[in-house]
């Protein structure tokens, strides 16, 4: 028999207690897992929330790239392959900002959007607002510095995608406007898009968060639009696609029985309105708009009496013409017919012709300034019902004679005055006169 040395019988012993001895009780393991967790967080507590964000940093991280749509990744890459302008992500957009120190804030930025072809001059809007961030999209000139890869709607595409792909650096203020200086769209006695811009109210439009550039009512208000009611469909056709595009674009939101704005798709708007709304929100109405079977006429028509509801605004948005032009122009103390119009501001030319080409020096009226039945001397074949019978004026506001030709700030004031405009439509035609010469 071999002797045992202390040793052998410390080691068998010791073996023994292992086989024997019960595991530890969950209790306790649990009772441990609770220690580690507050000495980890009372004892450490820097370190774990160094920890802790470093994981929600991560999570927010990989939430981001997945957030990315499918349509979305295929636009970028199409994007980046023509070299065209493309959708900021976040991610990138907080990159840009580490590395870029350059970037210097302004105390209030503002912008310009304007929608172009290639025909159309639009070097009036860098002129007159220099103190402005100027973004010209020229949707068929691939070459442009802002274009796009498919352009429908007349306007609206431009406008969507300027939203979308500036989403996450907007500018505080933002007007969004047609390319042609002149045009009976633009809510002006000489039809001229400069003074609109000029005049703007930009405090207004900040407490307001969107308003429409237009103040008469006609067209669009009060009610320019019945997509529910059960009768002709009158209003340029649209009234079932109106409902139709609104289901898909708002599918959570009741269509309205009646719409009202004033036309032109032409407003000011803030960062915080178009916020309101998620950028995949706006990404959702520029895949209708680039997938309906509607032509370019309709589906901006469409647009035209959504724009304000797309912004967060009720769906009748028409307030009268003369808080309107007070409040977003600082036009006070109008003459005002009813709600609608305010005498001398605006006057709605013939249905479809529009003013005459060459306006204002070939035009009616003291230095083009147009005055009641001007239309009748540009368009002496044609015959216009009551319908085109201007906003603000009257049949006893006569019409100056083409002769009559005048230079000089004074000129106009008393030629003004000798066919009986007031002194609003007398200052507004001396400002015009400035800008001709």
């Amino acid at each position: 028999m071999e002797k045992q040395t202390y040793a052998d019988v410390e080691r068998s012993t010791s073996s023994s207690d292992e086989e024997t001895r019960p595991a530890p009780s969950r209790r306790i393991q649990n009772q441990s897992a609770a220690s580690w967790l507050h000495d980890t967080i009372f004892a450490h507590p820097m370190l774990f929330l160094t920890r802790l964000f470093a994981i929600l940093g991560i999570l927010f991280l990989v939430k981001s790239f997945v957030g990315l749509s499918t349509a979305s990744v295929k636009e970028r890459i199409v994007y980046e392959a023509k070299g065209l302008v493309k959708p900021v992500h976040p991610i990138e957009q907080s990159i840009e900002h580490v590395f870029n120190d350059t970037r210097q804030a302004t105390p209030h930025s503002k912008a310009i959007v304007v929608a172009s072809t290639t025909k159309e001059e639009t070097m009036w809007v860098h002129e007159h607002f220099p103190d402005w961030q100027v973004n010209v999209y020229v949707v068929d000139d691939t070459n442009a510095d802002l274009t796009l890869l498919h352009n429908i709607g007349r306007e609206a595409a431009v406008y969507l995608t300027y939203v979308i792909n500036n989403y996450y650096n907007l500018p505080d203020t933002m007007v969004f406007l047609h390319a042609d200086r002149y045009q009976w769209h633009n809510d002006d006695p000489m039809y001229d898009g400069v003074m609109p811009v000029k005049n703007l109210q930009l405090d207004y439009v900040k407490k307001m968060g969107y308003t429409s550039l237009r103040c008469s009512w006609n067209p669009g208000c009060p009610i320019g639009l019945r997509p529910t009611a059960d009768e002709p469909d009158t209003q340029f056709g649209i009234k079932h696609a109106y409902a139709e595009a609104f289901q898909q674009i708002f599918p959570d939101e009741v269509l309205p029985k009646e719409v009202g704005t004033a036309c032109c798709a032409q407003f000011a708007i803030t960062r915080d309105q178009i916020m309101k709304r998620k950028v995949w929100q706006y990404e959702a109405v520029r895949e209708w708009l680039w997938s309906t079977k509607m032509n370019s006429g309709r589906s901006g028509r469409v647009m035209e009496y959504m724009w304000h509801i797309l912004f967060s605004k009720p769906a009748i948005l028409c307030p009268s013409a003369e808080s309107c032009y007070c409040n977003t122009f600082g036009h006070c103390n109008l003459t005002c017919n009813g709600q609608g119009n305010c005498r001398g501001r605006y006057q709605l030319p013939p249905w479809n012709k529009g003013i005459p080409q060459g306006w204002p020096f070939k035009g009616q009226g003291t230095n083009g300034y147009p005055v009641y039945g001007w239309w009748h001397k540009v368009y002496p074949n044609e015959e216009f019902g009551l319908g085109y019978i201007a906003d603000g004026m009257n049949e006893t506001t006569p019409i100056l004679e083409e002769s009559v030709s005048h230079e000089g700030a004074d000129e106009i004031e008393e030629a003004v005055s000798d066919v009986g405009l007031d002194a609003e439509a007398a200052a507004a035609a001396q400002d015009a006169s400035s800008d001709y010469r």
